[in-house]
């Protein structure tokens, strides 16, 4: 048996300090969550002082004015609007009214009321989330009697659907996934069509379409004629040929125009999507930090910390530092029972903490503004034209640029948006890969491709959509040159269907 031994090594090995994480999670916290943590500083640091973002107006000064009637035609307030767009009236101070800092600020005339208060959070904190269509159907087959290897098909079919509710995954490859026959797959598959929304579950349109006329029979003047539309493939094609569709469809199910236009309109009432009613969808509020103008021909970026509270020392604090500057010793004031000279250490601590936190926030500040210019400088373009006219850039090009680390540059840009002529914009969105150009160089970006491929398809013969190669040598034309299967993967990053798919897409716009 080996003995135990005492070894020493040798090694190199970075460890971070507090103030050093504490500078990577300002850096990288975006304008909310940065005022989020200036308020938690200042709870645990007496000598920070938190001010809230300076406001346009004052609700007295607008009260007042409405008194005296001070109004500008349409109702506006005197001076108009505001740069950038954005009313100074009572428009302003309503967006204001949920601030309890504006709210409650010294100077009003309302005191914080602390049950109120609560009541109003207990309030918003009950307001249920959205069902999901998974939950939806959850609940459903919680309510069948089901063996635990049906039902875990079952809910390997449910979690399968797309926000559509539509089954887009091969049903042999969910039996394969559950060591299940084929056989009880399709019986699963036939009991959640049978769920609420009617319609889910179904493998394509017509499908679907089929499944709500199944669970709500038609009116019996159109009821053979709709089945019949339904249960013939060349039929239903027949719907989206290009003109005298309505011919089209009588021809094939050898009945009257009328007959067919009647059955074709009462399938145009029925829901295509039947999923979109339980999609969620969350509205995301976003605070651009950064706003990009031309200034004397010059693309030019901007801080915007209009929305980010300001946080200082605090003068009372500091002046009471300054007195304990040189009463370390005895004869002090007293706290906690001990000495000047203790209470000086815990204020040069909380004083020395401020100001690193200080200055972190600063250089956040310097750190976001000067890699934002270096993204602006290089995608002149995209504020000039759009989005088709992104240039490739990487991380170590802007890193290369402004002297910092790409993972500095990583987390600057995390969470931050720009505003800017074009929009509201992911500042993380304007680093894009090099797509290989027609002559071989790396000069356009897979969004400019992604952009030109967007532009191809819009611009295509509805009843004769380009196949994925057809694509490619569009894209060609062009002077971007990629495979068909790349061609294929941004289509489906962008939700384009495929050319069969987009031919039969002239249905989904009639039934819509």
């Amino acid at each position: 048996m080996a003995g135990l031994e005492l070894v020493q090594s040798l090694s190199q090995r970075m460890a971070l300090s507090p103030q050093m994480r504490q500078s990577l999670a300002i850096l990288q916290a975006p304008a909310m969550e940065l005022g989020m943590l200036m308020r938690r500083e200042a709870e645990a640091n007496p000598v920070l002082e938190i001010s809230p973002p300076p406001l346009e107006v004052s609700l007295d000064g607008e009260r007042e004015k409405w008194e005296r009637g001070e109004r500008g035609e349409g109702g506006e307030a005197e001076g108009g609007e505001a740069e950038g767009g954005e009313a100074d009236g009572d428009f302003a101070v309503l967006g204001k009214l949920d601030d309890p800092d504006y709210l409650y600020s010294a100077g009003g005339n309302n005191e914080y009321d602390g049950d109120a208060e609560a009541k109003r959070n207990f309030f918003l904190d009950s307001i249920p989330a959205a069902e999901s269509l998974q939950q939806h159907l959850a609940t459903q087959l919680d309510a069948c009697d089901l063996k635990p290897g049906d039902r875990a098909v079952a809910e390997e079919i449910v979690g399968s659907l797309d926000e559509d509710g539509y089954l887009r995954t091969a049903l042999a490859d969910i039996a394969q996934a559950r060591l299940t026959p084929l056989a009880d797959a399709e019986r699963m598959l036939a009991l959640v069509q049978t769920f609420d929304p009617a319609g889910v579950g179904a493998r394509d349109l017509r499908e679907c379409l089929a499944l709500q006329v199944k669970a709500e029979p038609p009116p019996a003047a159109v009821r053979d004629d709709v089945t019949a539309l339904l249960g013939s493939a060349k039929a239903f094609a027949a719907i989206a040929e290009p003109g005298g569709r309505i011919a089209a469809v009588a021809k094939a199910l050898g009945i009257g125009e009328k007959d067919a236009e009647r059955a074709v309109r009462y399938l145009s009432r029925l829901d295509p999507r039947p999923g979109r009613r339980y999609s969620q969808v969350r509205t995301e509020y976003v605070n651009p930090e950064i706003v990009v103008r031309r200034v004397e021909g010059r693309w030019t970026a901007f801080l915007d910390e209009s929305g980010v509270p300001g946080v200082s020392l605090s003068p009372e604090w500091m002046e009471k530092w300054e007195a304990l500057k040189g009463q370390a010793g005895g004869g002090g004031p007293k706290r906690g029972g001990g000495g000047a000279a203790e209470e000086k250490r815990w204020l040069d601590e909380k004083v020395r903490a401020a100001r690193a936190f200080l200055q972190s926030v600063a250089q956040r500040g310097a750190t976001l503004l000067a890699v934002a210019q270096t993204v602006v400088d290089r995608q002149n373009g995209y504020f000039e034209r759009g989005a088709a006219f992104l240039n490739p850039l990487s991380m170590a090009d802007v890193a290369a640029a402004t002297g910092f680390n790409e993972s500095t540059v990583s987390r600057a840009v995390a969470g931050k948006w720009l505003r800017s002529p074009q929009g509201l914009t992911p500042l993380r969105s304007f680093f894009t890969a090099a797509v290989k150009s027609a002559g071989g160089e790396a000069t356009v970006s897979n969004e400019a491709a992604r952009e030109m491929l967007r532009e191809i398809v819009a611009a295509e013969n509805p009843q004769n959509p380009l196949s994925d190669s057809a694509i490619a040598k569009a894209l060609e034309g062009r002077g971007v040159k990629i495979a068909r299967r790349t061609v294929a993967k941004y289509r489906d990053k962008m939700r384009i269907p495929g050319a069969s798919e987009r031919r039969v897409a002239k249905l989904d716009r009639v039934v819509v």
